[in-house]
């Protein structure tokens, strides 16, 4: 990263401060980056010398001590001639007066932005502090188009798609996790949480969901005791299958159909008004080509018994489906592919009763 002097005050850029300074609002409007050498006393430059590329400012922060941060990225993505960056310039006005060059900036040290040749995407950040004196109604023209997010600010805003929400942390909690506290509540079944490092306690009653990481497929199990530790696998003695606990709410599907357009169904059974389905995808390059919204195929057609009833409250984990009410599975997202033989689990809730 290269170096530089330091924003100094032009003298036009003093005139606008002051005019600010009687009550106006000081307007900063773009940024603009050059290659020029001035000779001049940098308070009387009043534009770049060789501008080579003006862009919008990304963030202000106004830092209450007399001095604001403008916020700019620059990349090298529409230039035709590298070049280096030897001088910069930041623009402003007053209400809706004329924009001048406020300050203006000599490179000690200039950074290289070289030409893109579809591969060299360069981005250079810049954090430019620039004085304002006790001026309270300071903005900037924000460009939305241009607006990134660095390391810092993201870590700030956001989570981590994979950092679970606790008693202590920000975090997610997934729409499967909701999903499947509404199915279980058909039942009166409590929804307890899922197998694995996050799962630190357990509580008699409450059904936890095992996913194998071989076949993919998820399996609810039913916690015996309470209990606190860490909790990655159904230990025997802890808990039992909901299909050993109570088999007259239990009951195993026959498939008419175990592969339907590219859809393998592996198994299906009911659990009371709870319908579980695994299955995978047998031509990732097809489905993926397909666009969002496509019919696939309708397990209903695959599973007949449970054509007289309705579906609500789905969920499809571990690829990119989406279960209709009338059973047909459908491509959820444009931006998710899946692999071969891609494992699937579908839990739904059935309407018009349970199935014997």
């Amino acid at each position: 990263m290269g170096s530089f002097n330091g924003f100094i005050l032009t003298n036009n850029g003093k005139k606008l401060l002051e005019e600010a300074l009687t009550g106006k609002r000081l307007v900063f409007t773009k940024f603009q980056f050059g290659d020029g050498e001035t000779t001049e006393d940098p308070k009387e430059v009043t534009e770049l010398v060789n501008m080579s590329k003006e862009t919008a400012i990304n963030q202000i922060e106004n830092n209450g001590n007399g001095q604001v941060m403008l916020r700019v990225i620059i990349d090298n993505k529409d230039i035709d001639t590298g070049y280096y960056i030897k001088e910069i310039g930041v623009f402003a006005k007053c209400d809706d007066g004329e924009e001048v060059l406020y300050a203006y900036n000599k490179a000690m040290k200039p950074d290289y932005l070289p030409v893109y040749n579809g591969i060299n995407l360069v981005e250079l950040e810049y954090q430019n502090y620039i004085t304002i004196a006790q001026i309270e109604d300071v903005t900037a023209i924000i460009d939305e188009n241009f607006t990134y997010l660095t390391k810092e600010e993201a870590n700030e805003k956001f989570v981590r798609q994979t950092q679970i929400a606790n008693e202590s942390e920000r975090g997610i909690i997934s729409g499967l996790d909701i999903r499947r506290t509404e199915i279980l509540n058909i039942l009166g079944i409590d929804y307890g949480g899922e197998f694995g490092e996050n799962l630190t306690s357990i509580k008699a009653d409450k059904v936890y969901f095992y996913k194998d990481p071989k076949s993919g497929r998820t399996t609810p199990y039913v916690a015996l005791v309470s209990k606190t530790g860490i909790f990655k696998t159904p230990e025997i003695g802890l808990f039992t299958s909901l299909t050993n606990r109570d088999n007259l709410l239990y009951k195993k599907l026959t498939l008419a159909h175990s592969t339907l357009n590219n859809i393998n169904i592996v198994n299906a059974f009911l659990f009371g008004n709870l319908l579980f389905v695994n299955g995978f995808v047998t031509n990732a390059t097809w489905f993926n080509s397909l666009p969002v919204g496509s019919a696939i195929a309708n397990i209903g057609t695959m599973i007949p018994e449970i054509m007289n009833h309705g579906v609500e409250n789905t969920t499809v984990t571990g690829t990119n489906l989406d279960l209709r009410t009338d059973f047909s599975l459908t491509k959820a997202l444009a931006n998710l592919t899946v692999k071969e033989a891609e494992h699937f689990t579908i839990i739904a809730g059935l309407t018009k009763g349970t199935i014997r």
